[in-house]
């Protein structure tokens, strides 16, 4: 069976790509969340996958990125191919080099209330962060409020009704009555 031979990744990458005035490879074709991406892979043995294209660009030109990493683009173009421009990273650390919500909130030393986030100032709590003396100032004005008030007499009905329950319902009073 005689069939044309497939191009290399390296060629069609730069096919696909413009250069940009910061040196970044820019994917001309669609793209897919800023991404670009390719097949890769043969049809005939069945490897043939989609693949983001600055991932396919870095296996091709460096080599395969390690275990537990991922490739950052130092440029911030999520279009670039460039390898030049690719990082390998924890993912930890891609996220924290970015802008999002994760990455702005990392970067803050100080609460809203400009109380400073220090080891022994910081609570945290489902993997955020909060300031302690706010949490303990809220705590302590929540306090005052008629519901947190309506809420602990709640409270005091409710064990003052359980433990008239236990008593009835003991057994230590039931072996008394029966040993009469």
């Amino acid at each position: 069976m005689a069939g044309r031979k497939p191009t290399p990744i390296t060629e069609r990458i730069r096919e696909s790509t413009v250069i940009d005035g910061d040196g970044c490879w820019v994917w001309q074709k669609p793209l897919q969340n800023g991404y670009g991406r390719m097949w890769v892979g043969s049809r005939l043995d069945g490897s043939r996958r989609f693949a983001l294209a600055h991932d396919a660009s870095y296996r091709a030109s460096v080599g395969p990125v390690p275990d537990g990493m991922v490739l950052d683009h130092l440029c911030r173009n999520r279009a670039c191919c460039n390898p030049a421009h690719l990082e390998t990273v924890t993912q930890r650390e891609n996220v924290l080099r970015g802008i999002g919500p994760s990455a702005v909130n990392a970067q803050k030393t100080h609460c809203p209330h400009g109380h400073e986030f220090t080891p022994g100032n910081t609570r945290m709590n489902k993997g955020k962060r909060y300031c302690g003396e706010c949490v303990t100032a809220g705590i302590l004005a929540r306090k005052d409020t008629r519901e947190f008030k309506a809420r602990e007499a709640q409270r005091a009905y409710a064990a003052e009704k359980t433990a008239r329950i236990r008593a009835f319902y003991c057994p230590a009073t039931l072996v008394a009555t029966r040993t009469k």
